[in-house]
């Protein structure tokens, strides 16, 4: 069930592009991007997809945890899905919803969740305060600093696993404002991340650090930007003089955050690939 193969680079060119690197696909009239922080954020699928059921094998065990739960330093229980590489000192990433309470970490498809452990990662599919099963108020995700805790709560949880992670090969992704408690988190991670995946970010990623002030910090750290054309002013505002690390993925169409996966399935492959590729370097 778990077969995954890595794209090379011409797949992610002939998919989705960079202006650096990649051909421009045929374009269409963009709508205006939308403002997603002043304006009610669409409701999410009324039907999400079941989680995966990865098998139950490998010397550590890969049996999914189902509504797991664990608290943050603020007192707030958090509920997640973890699935298990099923092999010691993996990579892992953490996934991080697009605005609670109207998205929850169902957004996430199984086949992504089945790629990253086919690459060896252990996955934490996490609720962001206020959504899904997790506590605490919605608004606290991402205005504030509580939203770092969230991620905080996350990679402590993924250490006392049985079969812990490499601490030094730490992927995060965040969708819509999920980018928010991402680079909140990232700006004191230490270990500094593996890599970074910001799906549709947007003004509201520097809600608490602008991105302008502190990308120097991030210079050796490979940042995926994946975004549709309707919302490319943001990304595109640092791709020109962006470090080699950070590739920018521009799709045709508005698909926003994790609804890229639906409406450019190519996305997966392209996440997968970039994560696959950025723990690769700290070897």
């Amino acid at each position: 069930m778990f077969k995954l193969s890595l794209f090379a680079s011409a797949v992610l060119a002939a998919s989705c592009h960079s202006k650096t690197t990649t051909p421009e696909p045929a374009s269409t009239t963009a709508p205006a991007t939308p403002s997603l922080q002043t304006s009610a954020p669409e409701a999410p699928a009324k039907n999400p997809p079941k989680a995966p059921t990865p098998p139950y094998e490998g010397p550590c065990g890969r049996t999914p945890l189902r509504n797991a739960t664990f608290k943050t330093d603020d007192d707030i229980t958090l509920q997640a899905d973890y699935y298990p590489s099923g092999k010691a000192k993996s990579p892992a990433i953490v996934l991080l919803h697009m605005i609670p309470p109207n998205w929850d970490r169902t957004s996430y498809p199984p086949r992504l969740i089945e790629q990253l452990v086919a690459a060896g990662f252990s996955v934490l599919n996490l609720d962001r305060r206020g959504a899904g099963g997790s506590g605490g108020k919605a608004v606290d995700a991402y205005v504030g600093d509580k939203g770092a805790l969230d991620v905080k709560a996350a990679v402590k949880f993924l250490g006392v696993q049985n079969c812990a992670y490499d601490a030094s090969k730490l992927v995060l992704v965040g969708a819509s404002n999920g980018t928010t408690s991402a680079l909140d988190y990232a700006v004191d991670a230490q270990p500094p991340l593996a890599g970074l995946v910001f799906m549709s970010p947007g003004p509201y990623t520097d809600k608490q650090h602008a991105f302008a002030k502190v990308k120097k910090q991030f210079a050796a750290t490979p940042i995926l930007f994946m975004f549709p054309d309707a919302e490319r002013e943001w990304p595109s505002a640092f791709q020109a003089a962006a470090p080699a690390g950070w590739k920018f993925l521009r799709f045709d169409g508005a698909a926003h955050g994790t609804k890229l996966f639906e409406a450019r399935p190519i996305s997966v492959e392209n996440l997968v690939t970039f994560a696959t590729a950025a723990v690769s370097q700290t070897n």
